[in-house]
This record gives structure tokens, C-alpha cells and sequence, in this order.
């Protein structure tokens, strides 16, 4: 089987489209003690991993999705990235999903603001 590139968003591309006021879905899956260590991108919607996969089996979250650009982030980018080939080859999402490369650990090591979580 031939492995695909997950199409990714890199740190300085999602800056740059937030400062443009592009329309994104930030949906960080971290875990909330994560959430609560490191901060989080202002504007994310909450959502951990395993609560994400079992809110996909309602239809509203997918609509809520459907031809959005969708950013999921994670602490590094590896979950971020298997979720983003579930949705993309499982899921099907009707979706621009990006994996945003190297998470919020990236988003750090750039000197980018983040936010007390309200969880």
C-alpha cells in the first residue's frame, strides 16, 4: 500500500492565515491536563482525541465540519496526524483537514502567544 503525505499546515502558513482572517476550524485534541500545562491557540475549540472520534459518529459535529478548513492540533503532530488520516480516509470528511506540523510545541518554540484554557 502506498503511503500518502498528510497534508499539513506549517506554524508560520496558520499565522499567516489567522492574521488574513481566514475562515479555520482550530480544533486542538490534546488531553485537558495538556490543555492546562502548555496553554492553548486562542480561538481552538477543546475537543481531546477520544472525545473528537465518538462526537464524529453524531451528524452535527460533521456538519459543523463540512467544507471547512479544518486545522486539528496536538501536542507534537503525531496524534493530530493519525487523526487527520481518519478523517480523510475512514471518516471521509468533506473537509480541508490539515494536521498543523510539529503542534503546540511548534507553536511554542516560535515565541507564539497561547491562552489559559476556560475548562
Amino acid at each position: 500500500m502506498l503511503r500518502t503525505k498528510l497534508p499539513e499546515i506549517t506554524v508560520k502558513e496558520l499565522v499567516e492565515r489567522i492574521n488574513n482572517s481566514d475562515e479555520l476550524v482550530l480544533i486542538d485534541i490534546r488531553r485537558e491536563n495538556e490543555w492546562r500545562a502548555t496553554g492553548v491557540i486562542e480561538g481552538s475549540n477543546l475537543i481531546t482525541d477520544v472525545d473528537f472520534v465518538h462526537r464524529l459518529n453524531s451528524d452535527e459535529l460533521k456538519n459543523q465540519l463540512i467544507n471547512k478548513d479544518v486545522v486539528l492540533i496536538c501536542r507534537s503532530g503525531n496524534r493530530s496526524g493519525r487523526m487527520t488520516n481518519y478523517l480523510i480516509n475512514e471518516i471521509k470528511l468533506n473537509a480541508n483537514v490539515l494536521n498543523m506540523y510539529g503542534g503546540i510545541l511548534e507553536w511554542k518554540r516560535n515565541g507564539l502567544p497561547v491562552i489559559n484554557p476556560n475548562i
